[in-house]
């Protein structure tokens, strides 16, 4: 009975030992995290394609609502006075006159444009965007997380540092 009392007691105090040990070089070297950047990488990529999926088809259906607007507003603003001038002399014509002519531009600028909206890939879009943002938040998120530390605080006065790299 003795003997398993020292045994328990040797255990215990090596136990304690080699505890503190790794504690101390925890606390010392400070505990890394790892993050792999191409999971991270491919969970941002497809987030955000799937969030301009289902949003840019809400957003071209607001441009294709605004796009007579626009157009006419345009037309109006760049046909103001329709005037030429015929051997120096300047003709004004009456708004009555070009009313059809600028009525016929509108509709076929109009159409232009519906007819371009309707041949956007909307897929590839989100595609190539998400290809390009995912490039910008790795670089971003490599700036920023390079040297990132943090101390973590076990007890009051008891912090072990914490590294974070990215691979």
């Amino acid at each position: 009975m003795k003997a398993a009392g020292y045994f328990l007691a040797g255990l215990l105090l090596g136990l304690l030992l080699e505890g503190g040990l790794l504690f101390f070089w925890v606390q010392r070297d400070g505990i890394h995290v790892v993050l792999e950047a191409e999971p991270l990488r491919e969970a941002v990529r497809i987030q955000i394609q799937e969030e301009v999926a289902q949003k840019l088809p809400q957003v071209l259906a607001q441009v294709r609502q605004q796009v007579p607007e626009k157009v006419a507003a345009q037309v109006d603003k760049e046909l103001g006075e329709t005037t030429f001038t015929l051997y120096g002399v300047r003709v004004d014509l009456p708004a009555s006159a070009t009313a059809g002519v600028r009525q016929k531009l509108k509709e076929e600028i109009t159409k232009e444009f519906q007819r371009e909206l309707d041949q956007l890939d909307v897929m590839a879009m989100a595609t190539q965007w998400a290809d390009e943002a995912t490039v910008a938040v790795e670089t971003l998120m490599r700036r920023e997380m390079g040297d990132w530390s943090v101390s973590w605080e076990l007890f009051p006065g008891l912090t072990l540092p914490v590294f974070v790299d990215m691979r």
